[in-house]
């Protein structure tokens, strides 16, 4: 993608009542947000995912473990983030992956008798993603 430097926003926010970190990376090409992670964690990435190709990936989500220092990293990368309705869809779709991810490594089924945890996790998380995207974005204007 022409312009991934310039146009490239990078973010995260944490989780209060079920603690993570989540990193987001918008508006870039694949093979950018791959060199930018291989700088950001000084890692060799080996895991299967990064070696995509960019042609068909329009967003992602990717748990990397960094086996030096024992901890998770999670990732969501969305290609391009202008706020139409096909790029916030697909940051929420990417966002279900991380709530299923998180709620698998707090080994917390899914299930009907879940379901409550799963949605107040997702509503959080899409209302702080919403929030930091207003930032980085202050054109957009969305009713609170």
């Amino acid at each position: 993608m022409e312009g991934d430097r310039e146009n490239m926003k990078y973010f995260y926010i944490q989780g209060e009542d079920i603690p993570y970190n989540l990193n987001f990376v918008v508006n870039c090409s694949f093979d950018y947000f791959v060199r930018y992670l291989k700088l950001k964690l000084k890692l060799k990435l080996k895991d299967k995912t990064i070696e995509l190709k960019d042609d068909f990936l329009d967003g992602l989500f990717i748990t990397l473990e960094n086996e030096e220092k024992k901890e998770l990293s999670r990732w969501i990368w969305v290609k391009e983030f202008n706020w139409t309705i096909n790029e916030q869809s697909m940051m929420a779709h990417e966002i279900i992956h991380f709530v299923m991810a998180i709620l698998d490594h707090k080994e917390i089924p899914i299930s009907k008798q879940n379901e409550e945890i799963f949605a107040y996790l997702y509503q959080s998380i899409i209302k702080k993603v919403w929030q930091k995207l207003q930032v980085l974005y202050p054109k957009i204007k969305i009713k609170k």
